[in-house]
């Protein structure tokens, strides 16, 4: 996780926007997804962690502020489809959805970029 909200291009792009903190959010995110994320997010003062949820619906109810980076788990998708997934971006246009994945079938990946998904990352990647 580390690797993927630390890299040079999200740092970059922070910048780019004009923001000074990424708002991260996990809806539907396993414990251990989340706890990693929120751990850190408190090391890094570009990330503020701002709520985890059970899914993308309850985030963009409840979820102030609205985050800049989504991180989704894949098990999210599979258990509410990919209408989840669409209304998230149709709420949150310029959030930037990541697809945290133990596996995906290809169909449902590229379902997921064309629906707005800025990309993926290997749940388990070693």
């Amino acid at each position: 996780m580390d690797a993927l909200l630390g890299s040079a291009h999200m740092q970059a792009s922070a910048s780019l926007v004009g923001s000074n903190q990424w708002q991260v959010a996990c809806p539907g995110a396993p414990a251990d997804v989340c706890a990693s994320t929120c751990a850190f997010c408190s090391g890094d003062s570009a990330f503020h962690f701002c709520g985890q949820t059970a899914s993308a619906t309850q985030l963009i109810r409840e979820v102030t502020p609205a985050p800049d980076i989504v991180l989704m788990d894949d098990g999210l998708v599979w258990r509410r489809g990919l209408a989840e997934l669409a209304h998230l971006h149709r709420a949150l246009p310029s959030a930037r959805t990541l697809l945290i994945a133990d596996s995906v079938q290809p169909s449902t990946m590229f379902a997921a970029l064309r629906l707005g998904t800025w990309g993926m990352h290997a749940a388990h990647a070693g």
